[in-house]
C-alpha cells in the first residue's frame, strides 16, 4: 500500500516520467510496487542512504548483504541485486550483437558495462578480429575487492577460443582509484608477453573505477605516442590521464620492471 508522499511520487512520474524524480524515489517506488509496504519502502531507502551515501554503492550488495538491511525481505532483495545485471545487459543491447571496439571512448564506455554490480577486482578478455569487431569476451580471474592475479594461459586460451587477431584486457578497481599497482603493470608484461609469442597483440589493458579509467596503451611505459591508432580524441584523453595521474614515477616504474625482468631471467638460467 502506498504511502500519501509516494502516491505524489506516482502523479508526478506519470506527469514528467523517471526524469521528473530522484534516483532514491524510483527505487521507492519499485520497491513499494512489488516488495514492500509504502511505509517499509520508505525506510529502507532512508537507510541505504544514510548508510552508503550512494545508493548505487547499495546496489553492488549481493542479496544476502541487502538482507541485513532493517526492514528489507527477501523480495526487494532480490529486485534490488537484479538492477545492476538489468541495466548491464540494456547498455549492452544499444551497442548491438557483435559492436566495433574501434576507438579508446566507445572500449571503454563497453568495458564499463561489464563491471556493474562486481565489487570484487575481475579480469576480463575482450578479443576482437582484425577490424576491431567483437568475437567474444572471457571472464579469467575474480579476486578480492583490491587485488587479483590472472595466468596469462588463461588469457591466451581466451584469444584462441574466439580466434582474436587483437585482444584489449580489462580489470576493475573497485576502490574508486583506477590508478595502477607495479603489479598491474607486471600483470601487463606478463600478458604481452604471452600473446606476443602467439601472434597476437595487446592493444590495451584498461583499469575500470566508478568515475575513473586508466589506459596502458596511454601510459608513457609503453606508448610511443600513437595511443588509439593516433586518434585525436585519444591524444587528448592520454594527455589528461597523464596530467591525473603525474603522481606516478614512470621512470622509476621502467626501471623496477626491468629489474624484475632480470631476476626472473637468472631464475630461469639457475634451472
Amino acid at each position: 500500500m502506498y504511502t500519501a508522499r509516494q502516491e505524489e511520487l506516482i502523479r508526478r512520474y506519470r506527469r514528467e516520467g523517471a526524469e521528473g524524480l530522484e534516483y532514491g524515489e524510483l527505487l521507492e517506488l519499485l520497491l513499494a510496487e512489488y516488495a514492500l509496504e509504502g511505509s517499509q519502502a520508505e525506510e529502507v531507502i532512508k537507510l541505504m542512504e544514510s548508510r552508503y551515501g550512494r545508493l548505487e554503492k547499495g546496489l553492488d550488495m549481493s542479496t544476502e548483504e541487502l538482507m541485513q538491511i532493517k526492514g528489507m525481505n527477501k523480495q526487494g532483495a532480490v529486485l534490488l541485486s537484479m538492477m545492476p545485471s538489468l541495466a548491464a545487459r540494456m547498455e549492452a543491447e544499444s551497442f548491438g550483437k557483435r559492436p566495433r571496439l574501434n576507438s579508446y571512448e566507445r572500449m571503454e564506455q563497453y568495458a564499463r558495462i561489464k563491471y556493474y554490480g562486481i565489487t570484487v577486482e575481475t579480469v576480463y578478455v575482450f578479443c576482437l578480429d582484425k577490424n576491431w569487431y567483437l568475437n567474444g569476451i572471457g571472464k579469467v580471474s575474480m579476486g578480492t575487492i583490491d587485488q587479483v592475479s590472472v595466468y596469462p594461459r588463461e588469457v591466451v586460451k581466451q584469444a584462441l577460443k574466439y580466434k582474436a587477431a587483437r585482444v584489449i584486457v580489462t580489470h576493475n578497481h573497485p576502490s574508486g582509484d583506477a590508478e595502477p599497482s607495479l603489479e598491474d603493470y607486471a600483470m601487463t608484461d606478463r600478458i604481452m608477453e604471452a600473446l606476443t609469442g602467439l601472434g597476437v597483440p595487446l592493444e590495451d589493458h584498461m583499469i575500470i573505477a566508478a568515475n575513473d579509467a586508466y589506459s596502458f596503451a596511454m601510459d608513457p611505459t609503453y606508448s610511443d605516442g600513437a595511443e588509439w591508432r593516433g586518434e585525436e580524441s585519444s591524444r587528448r584523453a592520454a594527455a589528461k590521464q597523464r596530467e591525473e595521474h603525474k603522481g606516478l614515477n614512470w621512470e622509476a616504474i621502467k626501471a623496477e620492471l626491468k629489474k624484475k625482468e632480470e631476476e626472473e631471467a637468472k631464475k630461469g638460467n639457475r634451472q
